[in-house]
């Protein structure tokens, strides 16, 4: 939804609100530059309402664009099928890519991502949503191995998804 127009770093720009469908879901205000398009600032909002973070631009200056070369390496692989994806994933989330270490879901402004393998090394309690200063993370064990979703959700939005896992 576009908010209206402001002046970042000297350029005319959209002010644009991301939000989800689904009223739970974190949200994002953007500053786009009109003429080339780049954001100049943003602002990313909690699934509470509350600012998370925020960048402004303070100045800008633009050179002229290379061309990208294109490679056999750059080639998208295909998702692959895991046996623990989760039942239970928010509308709007679609999965993007897929191994046997890792899933990633996207609703193309968020992601959720599902690492099938977390050292004991790696301190996190099981089965409580840890806030990491970008959302949450939530571990949880299965047949001996750990199993962690990270995602800026709400607590019972990654509480769910982590029950929805197969065992």
């Amino acid at each position: 939804m576009v908010e209206g127009k402001d002046k970042i770093a000297g350029r005319e720009c959209w002010i644009l609100r991301l939000k989800p469908k689904a009223k739970q879901m974190p949200w994002k205000q953007l500053w786009v530059d009109k003429k080339t398009f780049i954001v100049l600032a943003s602002r990313d909002w909690t699934a509470y309402n509350k600012i998370k973070r925020s960048m402004k631009s303070i100045s800008i200056s633009y050179s002229s664009p290379k061309t990208a070369q294109n490679s056999a390496h750059q080639k998208k692989n295909p998702i692959a099928l895991n046996e623990n994806r989760p039942k239970y994933i928010p509308n709007g989330f679609k999965l993007i890519s897929s191994t046997d270490k890792k899933q990633v879901y996207s609703d193309g402004l968020y992601n959720i991502s599902i690492c099938f393998y977390i050292p004991n090394s790696i301190k996190c309690p099981n089965y409580k949503a840890v806030d990491w200063g970008q959302g949450l993370i939530y571990v949880i064990s299965h047949n001996g191995k750990r199993i962690a979703i990270i995602a800026d959700l709400t607590d019972k939005e990654i509480t769910r998804i982590a029950a929805s896992i197969p065992q």
